[in-house]
Parts: structure tokens; sequence; C-alpha cells
């Protein structure tokens, strides 16, 4: 959205200076058949997609400092659009030298200002930008050592726990192997010791 605004703003004014072309006074101006309404009508057209772009923008959340600084903008912006319409007047009525005039000593210095203003602000909006790069790489990364370490813990207790189910059902089915083969030698006071209070113990 900046960049638009700063891309349509910037067309305008070379829109401005197209006109100048317009003096009947300069071997150029033959080139330039077509109405002054025709520059004038593309930044018509140029500043109402300027100002919807911008109030996109002002519609989004702005930090404390990017308040301020559009804030700079919008002002540098009124003293800019001031300076190019006291040109433009002196260009529709055929007041080339004096448009001309104010175009240097006024539009040009002001265009300078409300660029760099601009510029102020994409020039935050990036530093922004990679702020939150930089936060989200780091809360991926984050993230996927959380992840990473959960997997390897519940392979691990997974493993532990086989193990010890594993030991403890063997340990059962050799106890009962062992009283069975007593029995099977005519020994019938054999027992099972049991040593676990677990559903497998109690039953």
């Amino acid at each position: 959205q900046l960049a638009e605004v700063n891309i349509l703003q910037s067309e305008n004014q070379r829109q401005v200076h197209l006109m100048l072309m317009h003096d009947p006074r300069l071997p150029e101006s033959k080139l330039h058949d077509h109405p002054l309404t025709f520059h004038t009508d593309k930044m018509a057209e140029n500043t109402k997609n300027n100002n919807k772009n911008w109030e996109a923008y002002m519609a989004t959340y702005l930090t404390p400092e990017e308040k301020q600084l559009a804030n700079q903008f919008i002002e540098k912006r009124k003293v800019y659009q001031g300076a190019r319409n006291k040109a433009l007047e002196h260009i529709k009525a055929g007041e080339y030298l004096e448009a001309n005039s104010t175009l240097v000593k006024e539009a040009g210095p002001a265009y300078v200002a409300n660029l760099d203003a601009m510029h102020k602000l994409i020039q935050l909006q990036i530093s922004i930008g990679k702020e939150e790069y930089e936060k989200a790489v780091k809360s991926n990364a984050t993230t996927r050592n959380v992840s990473i370490s959960a997997i390897v813990l519940g392979i691990a207790l997974a493993v532990l726990i086989g193990f010890l189910l594993i030991r403890n059902i063997g340990r059962s089915l050799g106890q009962a192997m062992d009283v069975a083969g007593k029995i099977a030698d005519g020994d019938l006071n054999s027992q099972i010791r049991v040593e676990s209070q677990d559903e497998v113990g109690r039953l």
C-alpha cells in the first residue's frame, strides 16, 4: 500500500512536469497536441487510488512510532499538494513561467520532504517485518525442539514400560512353568509366590 502510494504520487509529479511541456514557447509543445485534461484526468485517477491505498493502510494496526511517522507524512503531503495545485493553476492559466518557478521553489522541495517521510514509513515497515520474521523463526525452532523432545521422551517411556511389562510377564510365566514342572514330577506342594500387587498379581 505504501509503495503504491509512493509510485502514484511520483507519477502525479511527473504529469505536472509533462504539463509544462505544453508551453507554446517550447518546440516540444508540438509533440503535446492533446489537452491539459489528458494529464489532469490521470492525476485525478491516481489521487483517487492513492486515497484508497492510504485509507486501507491507516485502517491497519499501527505502532506508536508508525502513527507518528504517518502523521508527519500527512502534513508533508498537504504542503506538497498545496504547492503542486498552485503550479497547476498557473499552468491552466497559461502562466508557464510562474508554474515552473512554483515547481522549482515550492512543489519540488515539498515533494522531496514528502518522499522522505514516505521512505521513513516504508523503512519502518521493513524493520517491523524483519522483527516479526525473526520472532516467527525463533518460535518455530522452539516448537520444533519441544516436539522432538516430546517424541523422544514418549518413545523412551514406551520402551521402558514395554521392558517392565515383558519382564514381569516373563517372571510370572517362569514361575508358573517351574511349578507346573514340579507338579508333573509328583510334587503337589509347590506354590506360586505372588510378589506384586497389580492386576496380574491379584489374579
